[in-house]
């Protein structure tokens, strides 16, 4: 699992979908997911990608 920050901008929807093509499982962090557009196979968390408890969170599930 690759944790993406930024994934509903320009570059972060770009990395996303080389991942997903690679075969990568990937989760993204946005503050506004809503109408995010990212494909159904993206595991969305909702919260500030700045945030220490959040980014530590996402990375402890990643392994």
């Amino acid at each position: 699992m690759i944790v993406i920050t930024g994934a509903t901008g320009t570059v972060g929807r770009e990395t996303i979908q080389l991942l997903l093509e690679a075969g990568h499982k990937v989760k993204a962090i946005s503050r506004d997911p809503s109408g995010s557009g990212l494909p159904d196979s993206v595991e969305l968390v909702v919260g500030n990608p700045s945030a220490p408890r959040i980014s530590v969170s996402c990375c402890a599930v990643c392994g």
